[in-house]
């Protein structure tokens, strides 16, 4: 199962500081979403992973560190079948 943890700090720097470290362990740039206007890093992280993940994220000392689980629906309808007269 695949987890997107979002972390809040209080400066631009510590973000950048992040994005370097989890970049350098290895993890794909494009799991990770920066929004530098509301000091966010969201990291999109397998299960296997987290723990690191959330030590590295901690590290920088964050405002806040929240986790969604993601899910992918493991079948698809077409279209015709979720939509019947």
């Amino acid at each position: 199962m695949t987890e997107a943890l979002v972390a809040t700090y209080k400066n631009v720097r510590a973000i950048t500081n992040v994005e370097d470290d989890l970049l350098s362990t290895g993890i794909p740039s494009e799991k990770i979403k920066v929004d530098r206007d509301h000091r966010k890093i969201r990291v999109f992280v397998p299960n296997a992973t987290r723990s690191e993940v959330l030590e590295i994220l901690n590290r920088h000392d964050p405002a806040a560190v929240s986790y969604t689980h993601l899910t992918l629906p493991t079948t698809i309808k077409p279209w015709s079948a979720r939509w019947s007269p």
